[in-house]
Order: structure tokens, then C-alpha cells, then sequence
């Protein structure tokens, strides 16, 4: 949610939307199926996993966070957060953020993948990323990328 309270959602006219995939709706489920999905407070995290869990964190932007989300973090907030993740998250895991020097200093001893992508269609600007992952067969190659038709610039 924004900082107006609104969903973060493209706009725009579209000639011919997906809007159902049904292929691909189909094969999510498929692999889904013994899955839980929880959405909520990295303080919580020790709560819900264990060795087979998989983790997504997703913090806001380092710069911009403010700009942009009525829940923002502060740089002492960013750290705190990164280091519950080194010392509390015993699975593996993945943090994506916008691609600043804190953030990179921050997760320094991680492997990482930069990569650029385009926001949304109001927004229209192009931003720089990294992920940062637990250990680096979580990683995938440029290849693999390739190979599943992501498509977003990838550097090393």
C-alpha cells in the first residue's frame, strides 16, 4: 500500500489483455498445493518456519521509502531488520531492495544478482534492484533466467 493508501497497481489501456492464463494459473496451483503463503511482520518469522520453509523478504526502498510508503524504514530500522534475517532465519531465504550502497554494504557477505525493470506503467522510470540470497545455489545464472523467459538486465 502507497503512502495515499492506495494498492500500487499499473494503469493504462490494454488492446488485448491476459487477464486469465489459464496454462499458467493451472501449473501454480499444481506446484502450490502443499504450500502455505504467510504475508506478514519480519519479527514474526521465527514463528512460522523451519528447515523446509522458503522465505521472501521484501523491505521498502532504502532511499525512497519514505517518498513512497506510509510504513517506511529508517537506516538504523534497515539494519536492525538485516541482521534479525542473518541471526533469526535458519531457511532459506531471499531480500530484494532497490540497489543502493547501504543496502550492498548491509548484506555484503551474500551472493547477489543486479538487475534493472521497469515499475509500472504510470510510473513509466526504470530502476536498479539487487537480491540478495542465503547461499548461492539459490542463485540462478544467467542461463536459467533465459531458460524461464525472465525477462529483466541482469549484470554480475
Amino acid at each position: 500500500m502507497n503512502k495515499k493508501g492506495l494498492f500500487n497497481v499499473p494503469m493504462g489501456s490494454y488492446k488485448n489483455p491476459l487477464i486469465c492464463d489459464e496454462r499458467n494459473l493451472r501449473a501454480v496451483s499444481e506446484k502450490l498445493q502443499n504450500v502455505t503463503i504467510v504475508c506478514g511482520d519480519y519479527k514474526d518469522v521465527a514463528d512460522f518456519i523451519d528447515d523446509k520453509t522458503f522465505v521472501y523478504f521484501d523491505p521498502p526502498y532504502f532511499y525512497n521509502g519514505r517518498r513512497l510508503y506510509k510504513n517506511f524504514f529508517t537506516p538504523e530500522y534497515h539494519r536492525i531488520v538485516a541482521q534479525k534475517i542473518f541471526t533469526d532465519v535458519n531457511c532459506d531465504w531471499i531480500v530484494s531492495y532497490d540497489d543502493v550502497p547501504e543496502v550492498l554494504e548491509l548484506y555484503s557477505d551474500f551472493p547477489k544478482k543486479h538487475f534493472s525493470l521497469s515499475y509500472s506503467l504510470a510510473n513509466k522510470g526504470e530502476g536498479r534492484e539487487v537480491m540478495f540470497f542465503k547461499k548461492a545455489q539459490l542463485c540462478p545464472s544467467s542461463e536459467e533466467l533465459n531458460e524461464a523467459n525472465i525477462k529483466f538486465s541482469v549484470w554480475e
